[in-house]
């Protein structure tokens, strides 16, 4: 049996999350991490030496400038894979920060291990490209948003993004993330940010509670009606295929 294969398997497909069952697929190769809320998982100049798969919790990718600035790029919600883009072009070191933004639990592989096992399983391949895939369409999306939309549609688009990244597709949904990291990630003002949140609010897109960012089904569903109007449109724009 092809541990590593498996142990993907279970993650990305399953979304399994129990210890236990991802403990008995592991071999030498591999140890499970945990990472604090806070907690550097990669920093720039790391070596590169482990590729990680976080099977629970949420993380963000941050550049540091040399100048010390640092830019929010993404934050990634498990099931996610950090390093592979490094393990696949053979980087030597690190150049962005990733940090726990919740208590993140993750299987360290051995990059040799890990190489090694692709190059000879065409399945694991398939679902690394699936990772890869999605961060490509997750960025041009981004960018495409800034293309055409205003900001509160924007926003919109990412809402509904995260909640169908979040693989579960509940009828209730929370995002539980700082103003400022929103702002951040969406390359807005805080201010921005704040006058987004009261028009949508208004329109009962969303409902804030204790400073979180609350979905439920209907405004889901308005969500789910608005991205597939706008999307259906824009796809007939040229140039804005992948």
């Amino acid at each position: 049996m092809n541990e590593l294969y498996e142990l993907c398997r279970v993650i990305f497909e399953q979304r399994c999350t129990d210890e236990s069952v991802l403990k008995k697929k592991m071999n030498a190769h591999m140890r499970m991490r945990f990472f604090k809320k806070g907690e550097e998982i990669v920093s720039v100049f790391d070596k590169v030496k482990y590729t990680y798969l976080v099977f629970q919790g949420e993380y963000s990718e941050v550049n540091d400038s040399t100048e010390g600035v640092k830019t929010l790029l993404a934050v990634r919600t498990a099931p996610e894979l950090i390093g592979i883009a490094y393990l696949i072009r053979q980087g030597q070191f690190f150049n962005t920060i990733m940090i726990a933004t919740q208590d993140v639990k993750a299987i360290e592989v051995e990059n040799d291990y890990f190489y090694h096992e692709l190059e000879n399983n065409g399945r694991l391949g398939i679902l690394v490209a699936r990772n890869l895939t999605k961060k490509l369409i997750m960025a041009h999306q981004k960018i495409r948003r800034k293309r055409f939309f205003d900001a509160a549609e924007c926003f919109k688009i990412f809402l509904y993004e995260q909640w169908k990244i979040s693989g579960t597709e509940q009828a209730s949904f929370f995002i539980k993330r700082p103003n400022r990291m929103l702002a951040d990630e969406m390359n807005f003002s805080e201010r921005t940010l704040y006058r987004v949140l009261d028009k949508l609010t208004a329109t009962d897109c969303i409902t804030v509670i204790n400073g979180d960012i609350h979905l439920n089904k209907e405004q889901i569903n308005k969500l789910a009606a608005f991205y597939e109007e706008i999307f259906e449109s824009i796809y007939t724009i040229p140039g804005t295929d992948i």
